[in-house]
């Protein structure tokens, strides 16, 4: 039997609310691009009042204690990123700005990012990936083992950029390892984001200490993925694989959310002025593409505590 993998939400959903700061971009206000330029010398700019490129090339050619680079230097980076901006090449700017503030370049591509998420039977270099979800801001598409996960290598390349959580270490070497996939070369990784405005730990502390919902899937991580792929392949329970993907659309559906959230906190701790502080709408919260079934879910907490009872580790 196949089991239906894409799903469309209503258009209001795209509704989103905007503002006309939404369409300003905070790379024309930033500095640390710069060769030469790094983060605190680029607040001490702003709190100077130098606030975007041709202030900074003004005041470049005036005698100061600030930078440590020639106006000449400044002039040649500042002609590049005025075309690579021209011309909407975030490439250009992920490979210039330091990992953590990588999240700047997301409103040049965010009209074709694709979210993404997979899940696997285990870490090791043995385990297979069992299903994968993209999310785009208005669709989302799963990817399921033995039914169509080869296409999804063919869909990635639709996309300008991708964004993941930890997906440098993990989902990306799986993708490459198994389905040969050339993830897009822009890759917003936001476990680096979210670190360094203090979050640690994996995507579900994340989500939990900025507020996020999971609802019924609250509790349910990993490991009950393993458990539940290996529960479908034993019973071909419909239900079992519904929950997976149910749990795998959540998880990637909150990249979005995330990376708003994350983008909009890193601008708020940003030297430059109000007026300059460009935020985002976060996106509403569609409804469930699966319907989790609650009562698996309930077997296997009651499984797993059941082992933890018995290796002692309660």
């Amino acid at each position: 039997m196949k089991y239906p993998y894409e799903s469309h939400i209503p258009d209001s959903y795209s509704e989103r609310e905007g503002t006309p700061m939404e369409r300003e971009n905070i790379l024309y206000h930033s500095f640390c691009h710069i060769p030469g330029i790094g983060t605190r010398t680029e607040e001490k700019l702003w709190q100077k009042g130098i606030k975007d490129w041709s202030e900074l090339l003004l005041y470049s050619g005036e005698e100061n204690n600030i930078l440590k680079v020639s106006q000449r230097h400044i002039e040649e980076y500042l002609q590049k990123s005025e075309e690579a901006l021209a011309t909407n090449n975030a490439l250009y700017f992920q490979e210039m700005l330091p990992p953590s503030e990588q999240y700047r370049i997301f409103p040049l591509v965010r009209d074709s990012v694709c979210y993404l998420d997979i899940e696997t039977t285990g870490c090791t270099s043995s385990d297979v990936i069992t299903c994968v979800c993209l999310w785009n801001g208005a669709n989302l598409k799963s990817y399921i083992r033995y039914q169509n996960l080869p296409s999804l290598a063919d869909e990635l390349l639709e996309y300008k950029a991708i964004v993941t959580y930890n997906g440098r270490a993990f989902d990306i070497p799986f993708m490459q390892r198994e389905l040969q996939c050339k993830a897009p070369i822009i890759h917003i990784d936001l476990r680096f984001i979210m670190f360094s405005l203090g979050y640690r730990g994996g995507l579900k502390g994340v989500e939990k200490a900025l507020g996020i919902d999971r609802k019924n899937l609250t509790g349910v991580d990993g490991y009950f993925a393993v458990l539940l792929w290996k529960l479908y392949e034993e019973t071909n329970q419909e239900s079992a694989l519904h929950t997976l993907l149910a749990y795998n659309a959540e998880d990637t559906i909150n990249l979005e959310k995330i990376l708003v959230l994350g983008y909009n906190m890193k601008i708020d701790k940003l030297a430059l002025a109000e007026p300059y502080k460009m935020h985002l709408s976060v996106p509403l919260t569609p409804q469930p593409y699966y319907n989790a079934d609650e009562s698996i879910i309930q077997s296997i907490k009651e499984s797993i505590e059941q082992r933890n009872q018995d290796t002692g580790l309660f």
